[in-house]
């Protein structure tokens, strides 16, 4: 599950590109690429020379990093956002203001603050939804108050089971 805090259009109107997830990785969760571009195929080619089904980070952000390091000449890591051409690797807080060792922070009341002033700049909150599942978000936690926020049908029918 991600929390969108931004409008369509507002992704509309975004370059093409994707987040960085950490300084070591490009994430799989958004991407957004131009008609004609040559990055869809060259991740698709990847994915399917490489593709390991016991591995799931080689097939997401391995395939998105090892290709955009490749076409756009990163010198390596650690990746830093940047500009591919029309492509735009954006920094970790637009999409990944919480990073996947730090999930449990958008469960934890105690950190509500600190994560909420963390994602304020974000299009997306990502939830992490392999690690997050099976765990409900209680009042008072910045997930909670998100989805108060943002998803207040989505919260409002998931009962006491949010």
């Amino acid at each position: 599950m991600n929390v969108s805090l931004q409008y369509a259009v507002h992704y509309a109107n975004m370059d093409d590109g994707a987040g960085l997830e950490s300084e070591h990785s490009v994430a799989a969760g958004v991407l957004k690429f131009a008609r004609r571009s040559a990055l869809p195929g060259l991740l698709a080619a990847r994915f399917v020379e490489q593709y390991d089904p016991s591995d799931w980070g080689a097939n997401g952000p391995g395939v998105v990093t090892a290709v955009l390091l490749r076409r756009c000449g990163l010198g390596g890591l650690p990746l830093p956002p940047s500009h591919c051409g029309d492509f735009t690797i954006f920094g970790s807080r637009r999409f990944y203001g919480v990073p996947w060792p730090e999930w449990r922070l958008l469960l934890t009341p105690a950190q509500r603050d600190t994560v909420l002033e963390r994602v304020d700049a974000s299009y997306v909150v990502h939830t992490w939804g392999l690690h997050i599942s099976g765990h409900s978000a209680p009042p008072g936690s910045a997930l909670y108050q998100l989805a108060e926020q943002h998803c207040p049908l989505a919260l409002a029918a998931s009962g006491s089971r949010f």
